[in-house]
């Protein structure tokens, strides 16, 4: 070997004279010209000085290792203590700053107040009094031949009838499934405004047409017709009961769909008992809405029996005669599509496995890519340490379970950058055969922990340092780029996606930290420990399967002799020779004949001999392809950048609500068909309640990351309807509000005032009520009596407490409630023309209001609050992206020090996000929560891939563009590649689940991985074969230098005044030997300066 090294440098010196002379044929410069040679292929000297992370890794891998699993151990010990699933609501995505969400907040807190306030403690509240409508149950029959075909314009083409006698009996017996349930009787049934009247029975909670067919003394003779005949009677004398059918059955008598209704009522009963043939029912709730989340959940647990068995377990397609059958109700309904949620994370376990496999085959190890998996998935425990102890944000739901899905594509990008690093170090990296250094144990004075040939522990520590120095920065540029992405959604209004957007921040960074950390030292341990035994077992099983293949195999095949090409030296020494490198195949004749060298390989070098198949495939055939037609290549891509750009700028807001299943999974085919009926109370149409004496809400102390925190409630100091004068305007308010053309029905109105009049009456009083002459109370005493009395089923409507001050009761708010004749699901210009109308309607009676009656009047209703939402969903998806594509381009211009490839690398980024859009829209989709939550996820996965490669190709010490080209798909395009892949896998199988989020989820990120690697290993590789910079072109340094008035570029001095080339005279060569038309790089490196 001291031989060998001698004889390399007296080469050098050779080749260094040669390189000078005219010995160079001609027939080796055209084919360097035609080819691009790996020679080209080095780094920088720096990248193979030994760092301190390397040394420390090398020696004491096992005890690095030992240490951070105690501490994410303990990690995880703490996030056990603290976890907990936040459940979303339509509450969750309003925006605190917004007024109608103040409104709406304020009115709620108005109303928990009246649930906590201590004055009713002693009233009779009488249980299931007061209806509902978020609980209403509905059965839903459909004619199984009907064929979509009805057209109230052309009712003469159809024919149908739904309540045939037969179908009546089949209705009747799904009703009593519910009515004749005593738990719903009990608990749960709406008792009517006076149920001590009625022994609390459940007649007016059931609304059904079809009943009263069956009740009818006829019923038994009566025919189809006959039964048509009196259902349209009913109509006709009552409009309400067309809505139990479908539009137009007025009109034209015919029906194919019917619905009965189940009304709740609340406070729910805790107890009930038969007392002297009287029914009786006693809650332990002060009233409607105390402690209304534990009443509701009683609720849906009973409601959800019943859902399932009707709908859940016939997968929706229950048929019984010729009726389908449907049950629904909307508080069970929001309940199990959670249920729905919780099942369809399982499908990450189908993403985990794909995952690991993959890395299995691309790491050639079990164990590498099981302990790899390990520390990616450690991730989530290290980030949700941050995410809830140091930056106290409490919200983690569904949703942000979702980012495992990113982390297993973007954490197995950087175990392949890594491992990629690592493998290829053995190109880069030179051995040195120092003989002078003894075989001994390394650094056998305590330092080490482990005991090793000091040479094989140099050699480890240069080839770690070069890894982790190369993956490092590799992976930090684009962990920042996408740490930037993700975290420029914190500014969202919207709260959920400002958290998702941190999450998923901290989720990059924390498994940078790790594969940067623990994964060396894992790297290492099997480098050292696990290898040998791992190659030993998979070679026994091999060798297994393949006796197991032979022995089926028939008696009579003949194998033949593989002929021998090469000869074995002793010791299992592999000589490897160094041939000539100019001229391959040219004659000796020549005189071009390059000197030889000769020298035993180690194990490691000898596998370092060739470049993986894909790597040599991208470095020869992709680069050569991309270099032939980049012209072609871009021309297609900037009409795909065109295209395009006009297919995503018609991406718009969400103006309905989202469709969460598939049209034909069961949950979506209850809503939809709910949808289809004649328009009722119990349609989900937007209620709105015009309030009183709420000024506001006061959010000093609260936590924007828990929708819980609303804030307290504002009071209006001055707020008093005592006066003659405000009773009887706010009479005459209800009185012209049950007129207006706003709400659905008048009857459906519900004003306290109205109600008080009426007590007012039966105590023998007069209303207005005044507190003179004969009466021997105070309006407040007289009101919260009023309030305590079965005249009152209003009780979420005004609140009357005790003022020890004035020493007597106080009316802190008052408020009315009327349904609009908008239902939740309309588009966004219906609803916003209703909003601005009952806006007016309230301003025009606020102006001839008497007194301080009016002065803090709100019109609440949820919905006015998730239209200023949606119009924030837009918001958001433009805002990151105007924060996160400088923010790219910044850390671009400093991570590579050049401008030219930081635009190039922009406009790769530009493009996918427009793919991407244009995506969504031909889908058919518009800006809502997935759309949003895409956003985040497609700016994050766009930078990567470019990232990779244009920091790759400045890495090259080559001075053309095709040589840096090919240097940067052969050293990083294989793990950008693998990247992709993995993501791919992750996100396919989130299309499998029934939610149309996880699907939409998992499309995009398909489609996202697949446009990224396409525009960086296609469009980008194609832009800079054509335009990259060369030498130092575009170089930061020097731009700033010239700006600055120093010189750029040319030989520098040396402190003695010697020249000193600079970076781009520094050519470093690698001797190769030729197998054929194939170039094979070999380890063995030696720098030529030209």
């Amino acid at each position: 070997q001291q031989s060998q090294m001698a004889d390399a440098k007296e080469l050098q010196v050779d080749v260094q004279n040669n390189s000078n002379g005219a010995g160079v044929s001609t027939a080796t410069t055209s084919k360097q010209k035609k080819k691009p040679q790996t020679h080209q292929h080095t780094v920088d000297e720096k990248h193979q000085q030994p760092t301190f992370c390397g040394k420390l890794i090398v020696k004491c891998p096992c005890l690095l290792c030992c240490v951070i699993l105690l501490f994410l151990c303990i990690v995880i010990a703490i996030d056990a203590q603290v976890f907990e699933l936040s459940a979303n609501d339509n509450r969750t995505f309003l925006i605190d700053s917004n007024t109608y969400v103040e409104q709406f907040d304020a009115y709620a807190l108005a109303a928990q107040a009246i649930g906590d306030s201590g004055e009713l403690d002693d009233a009779e509240v009488l249980p299931q009094t007061e209806m509902e409508d978020w609980w209403t149950y509905s059965h839903l029959f459909t004619l199984k031949d009907y064929n979509n075909d009805f057209d109230v314009n052309n009712a003469e083409k159809t024919d149908y009838w739904i309540l045939t006698r037969e179908n009546v009996e089949t209705i009747i017996k799904y009703e009593n499934r519910i009515y004749e349930d005593p738990v719903w009787r009990n608990q749960f049934c709406w008792a009517g405004p006076y149920p001590l009247e009625t022994n609390y029975t459940c007649d007016f909670a059931l609304h059904s047409a079809a009943r009263e067919v069956y009740y009818h003394s006829d019923f038994d003779t009566m025919t189809t017709q006959d039964i048509q005949s009196y259902i349209m009677s009913l109509i006709e004398l009552n409009g309400d009961w067309a809505r139990h059918f479908n539009p137009g059955v007025a009109e034209t008598g015919q029906a194919y769909i019917y619905r009965s209704f189940f009304l709740a009522g609340v406070p729910i009963a805790t107890d009930w008992w038969t007392e002297n043939g009287t029914t009786v029912h006693d809650t332990s709730f002060r009233n409607s809405r105390d402690n209304i989340e534990e009443q509701e959940l009683e609720y849906i647990e009973w409601g959800t029996e019943v859902f399932r068995e009707l709908t859940v377990d016939h997968n929706g397609g229950l048929v019984d005669g010729d009726l389908e059958v449907l049950s629904v109700s909307f508080a069970v309904y929001n309940s199990y599509f959670m249920v729905l949620v919780g099942e369809s994370t399982t499908w990450i376990t189908f993403s985990v496995i794909a995952v690991l496999v993959y890395m299995s085959v691309h790491l050639s190890s079990i164990f590498l890519s099981a302990m790899a998996l390990i520390q990616i998935l450690m991730s989530f425990p290290l980030a949700y340490f941050v995410y809830r102890i140091v930056f106290q944000i409490p919200h983690y739901d569904t949703l942000s379970t979702l980012i495992i899905f990113v982390l297993l594509g973007v954490g197995a990008d950087d175990v392949f950058v890594f491992t990629d690093a690592w493998l290829q170090s053995l190109y880069f990296v030179k051995d040195t055969d120092d003989a002078s250094e003894e075989d001994g144990c390394w650094e056998n004075d305590g330092k080490s922990c482990v005991c090793r040939p000091a040479k094989e522990t140099r050699y480890l520590m240069a080839r770690m340092s070069f890894a982790y120095r190369r993956s490092a920065k590799a992976m930090l540029v684009t962990q920042i780029t996408t740490f930037c992405a993700f975290l420029a959604t914190a500014t969202s209004q919207i709260m959920p996606i400002a958290a998702f957007g941190i999450w998923a921040a901290l989720v990059v960074a924390m498994n940078y930290v790790l594969v940067i950390t623990i994964y060396p030292t894992i790297v290492i341990i099997h480098e050292v420990f696990i290898k040998k035994y791992e190659s030993m077992l998979l070679c026994f099983c091999c060798r297994a399967c393949k006796k197991l293949s032979s022995g089926t195999s028939s008696n009579n095949d003949t194998v033949e002799p593989k002929p021998e090409t090469e000869s074995v030296e002793p010791d299992n020494a592999t000589t490897q020779t160094k041939p000539r490198t100019e001229g391959d195949g040219d004659d000796d004749a020549d005189g071009d004949m390059a000197p030889e060298l000769q020298r035993q390989l180690s194990e490691e070098e000898e596998r370092a001999t060739e470049y993986r198949c894909f790597e040599q495939f991208l470095y020869r055939q992709w680069s050569a392809f991309i270099v032939r037609f980049k012209y072609a290549i871009l021309f297609v891509f900037l009409v795909i950048f065109v295209l395009a750009a006009y297919f995503g700028g018609q991406m718009e807001a969400q103006s309905e609500d989202e469709a969460w299943f598939a049209a034909d999974h069961f949950m979506q085919r209850s809503i939809d068909k709910s949808g289809e009926f004649s328009a009722s109370e119990t349609d989900n149409l937007v209620a709105v309640t015009v309030t009183f004496g709420i000024d506001g809400v006061d959010r000093s102390g609260t936590s924007r990351w828990n929708p819980k925190e609303y804030g307290s409630v504002i009071w209006q100091d001055d707020f008093d309807i005592s006066s003659p004068e405000a009773q009887s305007f706010l009479l005459a308010l209800c009185d012209d509000l049950k007129n207006s053309d706003l709400v659905y029905a008048g009857n459906l109105v519900e004003c306290p005032m109205q109600q008080f009049a009426d007590y007012v009456e039966f105590i023998g009083e007069t209303f207005p009520y005044q507190s003179g002459g004969g009466a021997n109370e105070t309006f407040g005493a007289t009101y919260n009596d009023f309030i305590s009395s079965a005249y009152s089923t209003y009780t979420s409507l005004s609140l009357v407490e005790y003022d020890a001050d004035a020493e007597d009761y106080v009316i802190r708010f008052y408020a009315m409630h009327a349904p609009t004749k908008v239902v939740w699901d309309a588009d966004a210009p219906e609803q916003v023309a209703a909003r601005d109308a009952w806006g007016s309607y309230i301003a025009e009676f606020s102006a001839m209001c008497p007194g301080t009656v009016c002065r803090a009047m709100g019109n609440v209703t949820l919905r006015w609050c998730w239209l200023v939402t949606q119009e924030a969903f837009v918001r958001s998806a433009l805002q990151g992206i105007l924060i996160a594509m400088p923010l790219a381009f910044i850390i671009l211009l400093l991570s590579t020090g050049n401008w030219v490839i930081s635009v190039f690398a922009v406009i790769d980024i530009i493009g996918i996000m427009l793919c991407e859009l244009s995506v969504m829209y031909l889908q058919g989709w518009k800006f809502g929560v997935s759309e949003c939550i895409a956003i985040v996820i497609i700016i994050g996965f766009s930078v990567d891939y470019v990232v990779h490669l244009a920091n790759s190709y400045l890495e090259s010490t080559a001075t053309d563009r095709v040589h840096r080209l090919s240097f940067a798909l052969l050293t990083m395009g294989i793990s950008v590649v693998s990247g992709a892949v993995t993501t791919f896998a992750a996100g396919f199988f989130l299309i499998f689940p029934p939610i149309v989020f996880f699907y939409k989820m998992g499309v995009l990120m398909i489609s996202t991985v697949t446009v990224s690697i396409v525009w960086a290993m296609c469009f980008f590789t194609s832009i800079v074969a054509l335009w990259g910079p060369e030498h130092d072109v575009g170089n930061l340094k020097n731009c700033l230098s010239c700006c600055c008035g120093g010189g750029g570029g040319g030989d520098k001095k040396s402190n003695d005044g010697t020249a000193v080339r600079s970076l781009s005279s520094i050519n470093r060569n690698t001797y190769r030997n030729y197998d054929g038309h194939e170039e094979h790089i070999k380890g063995y490196a030696l720098e030529v300066e030209h």
